[in-house]
């Protein structure tokens, strides 16, 4: 297994042309020690992976009021 940083997610999904399946477009920056720890196999662009990206853990009450705190805040912004 290899770890990384998320260094770019896609703004729109896309749609994979066999299985019709949406997916994300991402970059991630792996991590040298982690590259280094799988020897000899060679990762090269355009690979297919598995990947697991771990998210910000939220409560049931922060997932529902945040979308009313980023509206105060952009409003905030633009007075």
């Amino acid at each position: 297994m290899v770890t990384g940083k998320v260094t770019y997610v896609a703004g729109d999904r896309l749609i994979e042309r066999q299985t019709n399946l949406p997916y994300y477009s991402v970059m991630i920056l792996a991590d040298a020690e982690s590259l280094r720890a799988i020897g000899d196999f060679k990762l090269q662009a355009g690979m297919p992976a598995e990947v697991y990206i771990a998210g910000v853990s939220q409560t049931a009450l922060q997932y529902v009021i945040e979308p009313i705190t980023s509206t105060i805040r952009r409003s905030g912004r633009q007075m």
